[in-house]
């Protein structure tokens, strides 16, 4: 009995120590099951797989998996059994063993990953692939230890022991001779580390960042950092000893002090305001300037008796699906109802919505002034931009430069991951229409001279809505000055703040900066010409309102008495793509958190409100009831909405990639705008289709 206890004892001691030694690998797996299983994104690649055979893509998937497996043989290999823990499992054939069940892991995952999205042939193909590593690398370990390219036993004993045979940790530098003596130590430690390296700087830069990303794919993105990872951890475990070398205790000392360092979030302005004064129009001013210049338009193609719509657009968050779905619909209605986006005073929203709002805004100026001299400015090529493929820039640059910033004391802008994305929206707009207007003043768009007088008309105002993470405020980007109304006391006016002009590619980041995968973008507020103040963080829209319905209930507000003795039509249309709490809480349906529910209870609330459900309940009711008290005409309210299911059963990911099929489905449905929305449809058809002059 005594024997048995002892031996389950000794069993849990060497499992202990093997956990803590390996456990890093059964983490990363563990992180690479919720990328490859749980996310849309995920599911959306598998997709493309099947549905969009690309030769390439397949080989650099497989030739990285393969990789993955090799690493993950060779650091279990490294770790176990030439560290101190092979002391524990000498006398045993278990770590070999060990070693190469775990190379089969990495196969595994995405295999399975493959089959849950039917691609059964690519999942046959990734277990051929883990099978065909299993025994490459048996056949390495017999080839190792032949030829004596491994540490023997008798070297790694005297490495690790004093001369009276007592455990002891060697010194650092006896350390590195050590691994610069055996060959395959060597390799593992120079060699694939001189790789990796070449890789870091590769990834430091944003134009190779952006090519090299694109270049490889999601999914390979994805397996080369989950490898990555794997080579650091073990480097950093394997020089790791808790009692005589804590080298995680002073890595994890010296992130901390750089953190209060190296915030490079920072968002730069092109150029400050002259003397710092705003010169842009407040909401009622710039309205009327709009509503002379469109009524005279107006008046020149319908009756005088036709009331003239003014419409204004809410734009859901929802990622590329969300910036997809957005352009398309303001498309399709315009090719329906021409000069409908001439009627449009504001557009605006949260997230990817707005994403989609402010690049289309951005398109149709570019379409106006600059297409008759350059004939790639067309919606075809814009089209091309939308679907540009933004997950595998910001994952490269997430997994490797961030990585160098976390370990430097001072900032590198350049390493910013949320910089790498507003860089390949401007290089996807560059490449695909020829135009630099991306990287241009989003101001100068609408005062081209910097001068109030000279207020733009031609295409609507944008709010680009964010949150500010230290105080949940609204942050709003906006042409218009709203710092003063007392209808947005409570929010935030970004350019009141910074006094700084900035670009549309870095506007579209105040809007839309997901959780976790993009960092915060501090706002330094502008005291006087030498001075800042830095206020906060500005995170994604999406924490505050979803919708973009506030903003705009508050803007309509705000213009209330404007539309007094005027014969318009208020119009407000929110293009949704996503759901609302409250639809989707069906009481029979949900499952109550059980384990762990202390941990998981603040993840649940944060990644399930979205912030959608108060506004579209209450923000048009309020709207309502100030239009009442006013006598003025009730407002149109119409919702243009995507469902996940309605399309041939199609669920479309929230997230910065999505296949083509995906986004082919999307534009069928948005291209015929009377069966998505018959309200939407007869509502701009009684303003868009009276007679017209002759």
């Amino acid at each position: 009995m005594q024997n048995k206890l002892d031996k389950t004892r000794a069993f849990f001691i060497k499992a202990w120590d093997l956990l803590l030694n390996v456990g890093f690998l059964l983490i990363i797996f563990l992180v690479a099951f919720f990328l490859f299983y749980k996310s849309d994104q995920a599911q959306d690649f598998i997709k493309a797989f099947v549905q969009e055979p690309n030769l390439y893509y397949e080989i650099s998937v497989a030739i990285l998996l393969f990789f993955w497996s090799y690493i993950t043989w060779y650091s279990a290999s490294v770790i176990l059994e030439i560290s101190k823990i092979n002391l524990k499992f000498i006398q045993t054939e278990f770590y070999e063993k060990f070693c190469l069940l775990l190379s089969l892991v990495p196969s595994f995952i995405l295999a399975g990953s493959l089959f849950v999205g039917k691609a059964w042939l690519h999942g046959i193909a990734a277990l051929g692939i883990g099978l065909f590593s299993f025994f490459i690398f048996k056949w390495l370990n017999k080839k190792n230890n032949n030829r004596g390219l491994w540490p023997t036993w008798n070297a790694i004993l005297k490495h690790n022991t004093n001369d009276k045979g007592e455990e002891r940790t060697p010194l650092f530098i006896e350390e590195i001779k050590f691994i610069l003596h055996y060959y395959n130590v060597r390799f593992y430690f120079v060699y694939i580390g001189a790789f990796f390296l070449v890789v870091l700087l590769l990834f430091c830069f944003p134009f190779t960042t952006i090519k090299l990303g694109r270049l490889l794919h999601p999914a390979s993105v994805v397996i080369l950092a989950l490898t990555f990872f794997t080579y650091i951890f073990t480097v950093i475990f394997y020089l790791h000893d808790f009692r005589k070398r804590p080298f995680i205790i002073y890595i994890f000392i010296w992130l901390i002090f750089c953190s209060y360092l190296n915030d490079n979030s920072e968002l730069k302005g092109l150029r400050e305001f002259k003397g710092l004064k705003d010169y842009r129009l407040t909401p009622p001013i710039a309205f009327d300037k709009w509503y002379e210049y469109k009524s005279a338009q107006w008046k020149t193609k319908h009756d005088s008796l036709v009331t003239m719509p003014v419409i204004f657009i809410a734009t859901q968050g929802g990622g590329i699906r969300g910036e997809i779905w957005t352009s398309e619909v303001l498309q399709s209605i315009e090719k329906t109802f021409p000069g409908f986006y001439d009627q449009v005073f504001c557009i605006g929203g949260a997230s990817g919505g707005t994403v989609g709002a402010l690049y289309y805004n951005l398109f149709m100026y570019d379409l106006k002034k600059n297409a008759p001299g350059n004939p790639k400015i067309n919606f075809s090529n814009f089209q091309k931009f939308t679907s540009a493929d933004c997950l595998s820039p910001v994952t490269a640059s997430f997994a490797f430069g961030e990585t160098i910033q976390k370990i430097l004391p001072f900032p590198v802008a350049s390493l910013d991951r949320s910089k790498i994305m507003m860089k390949a929206f401007s290089n996807s707009y560059n490449l695909n229409l020829s135009s630099h207007l991306a990287d241009s003043s989003l101001l100068d768009i609408y005062y081209p001279n910097k001068d109030a007088s000279f207020f733009n008309c031609d295409i609507p105002s944008i709010f680009v809505n964010g949150t500010l993470a230290e105080t949940g405020q609204q942050v709003i980007t906006s042409n218009l000055n709203i710092s003063q109304s007392k209808n947005f006391e409570h929010d935030i006016d970004f350019f009141d703040k910074v006094r700084a002009d900035i670009s549309v590619s870095t506007a579209s980041l105040n809007c839309m900066r997901f959780p976790f995968l993009f960092s915060g973008g501090l706002i330094n507020k502008r005291i006087d010409i030498t001075h800042t103040h830095k206020i906060g963080h500005i995170v994604d829209g999406g924490y505050r309102d979803n919708s973009g319905l506030q903003a705009m209930q508050s803007l309509i507000t705000d213009l209330i008495l404007n539309f007094k003795d005027k014969n318009v039509k208020p119009i407000l249309i929110y293009l949704r793509n996503g759901g609302l709490e409250y639809e989707s809480a069906k009481e029979n349906e949900q499952k109550a958190i059980t384990g762990f529910h202390d941990m998981l209870t603040p993840f649940s609330a944060l990644f399930n409100i979205n912030g959608t459900a108060t506004p579209s309940l209450i923000s048009i009711k309020m709207i309502e009831q100030l239009q009442k008290n006013y006598n003025i005409s009730k407002l149109y309210y119409n919702q243009i909405w995507l469902k996940d299911t309605s399309i041939e059963n199609e669920k479309f990911p929230l997230g910065l990639y999505i296949s083509d099929t995906s986004c082919q489905k999307m534009r069928r449905r948005a291209s015929n705008i009377s069966t998505v929305n018959k309200g939407t449809f007869d509502t701009l058809s009684s303003f868009f289709n009276p007679i017209r002059k002759d």
